[in-house]
């Protein structure tokens, strides 16, 4: 009859209605939950190193192969893109916020792509990273090359002209900074990645490693008495160039190595001719999920200036369950859209059946 086609009219309106309510309230729920608060809650769960009360010391962040991505790609959509940065920059100012650290140490591949980039890209990633990475002025920035940064690993050889943009922006390949009596010495690492160098480039950046190490005993010895921290791009059990990993210690003798590259955590313990530890080496991870790992994050340190050590690992969230559940909703979302068409146009051919 015509009222019962109207009550089943009227029913199917409501349904529909009420789906398409519970599909926006549940989609925005979870971009709440998934987009703020989930960053919330894993920033609440951080365990800060311990500062000394008696001996001045210094506050460092550490990041690790935070592959920004900006706009270079040539194969990927922009949004896949755009979350990973976003979701760096998410954790990164939470870190930045409630530590509130002395330095920004960043140990290498601070871009995707930036070896291969145009200059065009170049000044792209330049701004890309000055939104994401963006840090208050009274902090220090320590920036030490990767290999993709400035090229070394494997077919993909260093370019005079990428290492020289790479220096006008974030400085010398090789340095020593010196914060608060606590001497910082960077070294261009990615240079011996292969066994020889590949290319005349590459040469010439292990000859001024070199250069630089062998000054570098000297200019050691008129630093404010203090720890010595050594800061590579690549573990230097990775350097596959025949005894560059000891030649830096050796030059260096530094308290304490951080390094990157490997993408997950580790600490390895340097060994002297006698078999004991001598040198601990803390291998930071990754800040990106993009690289694979099931968990990014940050490395935080209080220095002291007596030489000890404080360090703890910040995590991010787990980035992949949480676009999984995306992709899950918008399944969900998407069948409903469908049903609620479908049951629309059975609702339009009844009323043309009736008349």
């Amino acid at each position: 009859t015509d009222v019962h086609r109207a009550i089943m009219r009227h029913r199917w309106a409501r349904g529909a209605i009420r789906n398409l309510l519970a599909c926006a309230v549940s989609g925005l729920a979870l971009v709440l939950v998934g987009e703020v608060l989930l960053y919330d809650a894993y920033s609440f769960t951080w365990e800060w190193p311990q500062r000394s009360t008696v001996q001045p010391s210094l506050k460092v962040l550490f990041l690790s192969d935070p592959h920004i991505q900006c706009s270079f790609s040539t194969y990927e959509p922009w949004l896949f893109r755009w979350d990973a940065d976003r979701y760096l920059r998410q954790s990164y100012w939470r870190a930045i916020r409630q530590m509130n650290p002395d330095a920004v140490v960043i140990l290498g591949d601070l871009f995707a792509e930036g070896f291969k980039a145009s200059s065009v890209e170049w000044a792209d990633y330049l701004k890309c990273n000055d939104e994401v990475l963006d840090m208050p002025e009274d902090m220090s920035l320590i920036v030490v090359p990767g290999d993709n940064d400035i090229g070394g690993e494997g077919v993909d050889g260093m370019n005079e002209e990428v290492n020289r943009r790479y220096i006008a922006e974030f400085g010398p390949l090789n340095a020593i900074i010196v914060l608060r009596n606590v001497t910082f010495i960077k070294v261009n690492t990615p240079s011996f990645i292969n066994p020889a160098p590949q290319g005349v480039t590459e040469a010439a950046a292990r000859l001024e490693v070199k250069s630089f190490l062998r000054d570098a005993a000297q200019n050691l010895t008129n630093q404010p008495p203090g720890p010595v921290v050594l800061l590579s791009h690549v573990p230097l059990a990775d350097l596959a160039a025949p005894g560059a990993g000891k030649l830096i210690v050796d030059a260096v003798q530094p308290s304490y190595l951080f390094s990157g590259h490997t993408h997950h955590p580790t600490v390895h313990c340097h060994h002297s001719n006698e078999g004991g530890c001598t040198l601990q080496e803390i291998t930071v991870p990754t800040s990106s999920y993009r690289m694979g790992e099931a968990h990014a994050g940050l490395g935080a340190a209080v220095i002291s200036e007596n030489g000890h050590l404080s360090y703890e690992v910040l995590w991010f969230p787990p980035r992949f369950p949480v676009l999984f559940c995306y992709l899950l909703w918008t399944i969900v979302a998407a069948v409903t859209m469908v049903t609620c068409v479908c049951c629309r146009c059975v609702v339009l051919c009844s009323r043309t059946n009736t008349n």
